[in-house]
């Protein structure tokens, strides 16, 4: 069957990097548990994920997501 490629976008707030103060450590905390949680699912199901890629937004969109399509199909 056909596999699926991931791809999650994460905004200034994912990281805490931005409004520190505003965001509590228990929300971070919280966001990074669910992506290893995300991670390990796709690891864990090969047969129908290729990959999963965080672009964040410090990241030039248009050239990563160009780069990534490139890795795996005639983009």
């Amino acid at each position: 069957g056909d596999q699926l490629l991931i791809i999650e976008y994460d905004g200034e707030l994912h990281t805490g990097k931005i409004h520190k103060n505003d965001i509590s450590k228990k929300w971070i905390s919280n966001t990074q548990r669910c992506d290893k949680i995300k991670d390990k699912f796709i690891k864990d199901h090969p047969e129908d994920y290729i990959a999963l890629y965080r672009i964040t937004h410090e990241q030039p969109i248009i050239k990563t997501l160009e780069k990534i399509l490139n890795k795996y199909f005639d983009y």
